[in-house]
């Protein structure tokens, strides 16, 4: 047994939450269910088990739980009236089987999102450059700056970082062509602006707006206040 096991709130609704002792019963089984699969001694007896299976003994389960065996009983008649679980008997032992068991606590990313509190929108958004979800804006940017500004940069890690930051904050690919349009007018002309046409410059958290909501002047006017990356 490892980790944890994934309990839906949706359960709160169902008969068997109405029964306290019941309840506790299924938690112990989805507790002591196998969550790979392995082989388990019993007696002289080796048993095959796959996940969300268990060996079953109704004694031993009350001695570890502290629920009556007349209450384990009936709480196992009920989960399968339910179909909750089902059941093999041997004059040794039982093996009881969760049904859908991959389905509810099987591993998945949509398992790990749900397990753990959601994050804030923008952390989603900068991750983006990891899970490949704006790489198609990124390299849309990357490729509309090189053909404005006749630049040759490429759509890496260093550059996307910015773009997507701009992304999380709710910007979009249009507000950094315009960006791009705004400060190729002023800066193209004059070597030493037309060096900071760069994504680190274009697209840095403290300028970005203000690139953005200014009014393009000619370029042949003096600058005298270079930005800062």
């Amino acid at each position: 047994m490892s980790g944890y096991i994934k309990l839906h709130r949706a359960v709160r609704g169902t008969a068997i939450a109405q029964h306290p002792e019941y309840f506790a019963a299924w938690v112990h089984l989805l507790l002591m269910a196998s969550h790979k699969a392995h082989q388990q001694v019993v007696g002289t007896m080796v048993v095959s088990l796959e996940p969300g299976q268990l060996v079953f003994g109704r004694h031993k389960f009350s001695a570890s739980t502290g629920i009556s065996e007349n209450k384990i009983r009936s709480a196992l008649d009920v989960m399968k009236k339910l179909k909750m679980i089902t059941s093999k008997t041997t004059s040794k032992y039982s093996i009881i089987t969760i049904t859908n068991w991959s389905r509810w606590q099987g591993e998945s990313p949509a398992d790990n999102q749900q397990a753990t509190s959601k994050p804030p929108a923008s952390h989603h958004k900068q991750e983006g450059i990891k899970n490949g979800k704006n790489e198609q804006e990124v390299d849309t940017v990357i490729s509309y700056l090189n053909n404005r500004a006749g630049k040759k940069f490429k759509s890496v890690k260093g550059h996307a970082k910015h773009i997507n930051a701009r992304l999380a904050e709710g910007h979009t690919v249009e507000d950094m062509k315009q960006v791009i349009d705004n400060r190729v007018l002023e800066w193209s002309d004059d070597p030493k602006m037309a060096a900071y046409l760069r994504p680190s410059t274009l697209f840095n958290e403290d300028k970005f707006d203000g690139y953005l909501n200014s009014t393009s002047k000619p370029a042949t006017r003096k600058i005298k206040d270079f930005p800062t990356e």
